[in-house]
């Protein structure tokens, strides 16, 4: 039980030991220190002998006025979030993937539109703060509007864009299995009757123009690739054997290759020397390389750093091999549209009595010369030459300069 003589006695004792209390006599008070003795002491009696307690809470409308600024209105917005959420912090960014288990890209475009809605009459936004947070109770911070606007602008997360690619990628895969459509790596739209077409007009081109010239200077010339080293794709193996292991001198030389370009007249004659480009690292025989080279007759030797031709390789071949055979004779040169070689280049403009015909696309399977009877056979002669060595067991690398 609390006694009330206690307390004003400790009231009395507190006041007369603070600061700035003066002596004061008791005997006469003041009117308006009675009225305030009384109040107090009505208070206190009612604190004492009160057993029951009511909790009044209080709604207030705020109220922005329309002169304030869309920016005074964000500061606003800001402000007020700091007072009544002491635990608020502008500048704490949450983590992007927490932020997107949290709201979708659809949730956010509807935060952005009710957020940005206009008053038809003032112009002004529509919604303050207070009313977003009250229509978008997940919202708490008003720092979202802007990160929600940033993903917008990007359409998404970064995780939302990979969900919607794996989204894609595997409706257009069950699209497929339904209309069971066979998987097709790399297809080449060509008509069957078109290629034909087109070589059939090819074919009687140059038979119109055959009578015009020598037979010895009706000349098809072609690039052939020939690999390195020549291994066997077939051996003996132990039944149940999981893998089968080869031995090959240099695994390097079995995935790259070198390049023959030779010539061959209508009238079944070779034509100039072979021009044979050899696979070199720096892309140059350098003169202690040249010194040691074998030098045949019937060589022409370059090189180049993949071992395939170039514009350039070509220039190299018409300089040395072909001006050289042809001589001032009238000449019918049949080669194919690699773009290397082709009349946009040049090469053979300012050749005199040469004339070029370019073999159409796809065509040279079935209407050039060298490819239908020739090519094979340098491969042919490399490979049993590779098989004749390993037959033998004879110490000699094949792939080699002074080899090939």
């Amino acid at each position: 039980m609390i006694n009330a003589s206690v307390v004003c006695s400790l009231l009395t004792e507190k006041f007369s030991q603070s600061t700035g209390s003066r002596k004061i006599s008791l005997q006469s008070p003041s009117a308006r220190e009675e009225e305030v003795t009384n109040h107090l002491a009505e208070l206190l009696n009612t604190i004492i002998n009160c057993h029951e307690f009511t909790v009044e809470s209080e709604i207030s409308l705020d109220y922005i006025s329309d002169d304030l600024t869309e920016d005074e209105i964000d500061q606003y917005a800001v402000s007020e979030d700091s007072e009544l959420d002491p635990d608020f912090n502008d500048t704490d960014n949450d983590d992007s993937d927490d932020l997107l288990q949290k709201f979708s890209l659809d949730y956010m475009k509807k935060v952005i539109e009710y957020y940005d809605e206009r008053n038809p009459l003032t112009g002004k936004r529509r919604w303050s703060w207070k009313g977003v947070k009250r229509r978008f109770k997940r919202v708490t911070h008003s720092s979202y509007i802007s990160r929600f606007r940033a993903y917008i602008e990007k359409r998404g997360t970064r995780t939302q864009k990979w969900e919607n690619i794996n989204n894609y990628v595997y409706h257009k895969f069950e699209q497929a299995r339904e209309s069971n459509l066979p998987v097709i790596t790399t297809k080449q739209v060509t008509s069957k009757e078109e290629v034909q077409h087109s070589a059939d007009e090819f074919v009687s081109t140059v038979r119109n123009l055959l009578p015009k010239y020598n037979p010895d200077y009706v000349i098809n010339t072609d690039q052939s690739g020939i690999q390195l080293e020549f291994y066997s794709t077939r051996t003996l193996s132990f039944k149940g054997e999981r893998s089968t292991a080869i031995n090959v001198r240099s695994k390097n030389a079995t995935t790259h290759s070198f390049t023959v370009q030779p010539c061959v007249s209508l009238s079944g004659k070779l034509v100039g020397p072979l021009f044979l480009c050899l696979k070199e690292p720096a892309g140059y025989l350098s003169e202690n390389v040249r010194g040691r080279l074998f030098k045949a007759p019937n060589i022409v030797v370059s090189c180049s750093k993949s071992g395939k031709l170039t514009t350039d390789l070509v220039k190299f071949w018409r300089d040395n091999v072909l001006l050289p055979s042809i001589a001032s004779h009238h000449t019918l040169l049949i080669s194919d549209c690699w773009p290397g070689q082709s009349n946009i280049t040049g090469i053979y403009d300012n050749i005199n009595k040469l004339y070029r015909l370019e073999l159409p696309k796809h065509t040279t399977t079935q209407i050039q010369p060298l490819d239908l009877f020739y090519n094979n056979q340098h491969k042919y002669i490399a490979r049993r030459m590779f098989d004749r060595v390993l037959l033998d067991g004879v110490d000699i690398n094949l792939s080699e300069r002074n080899s090939i």
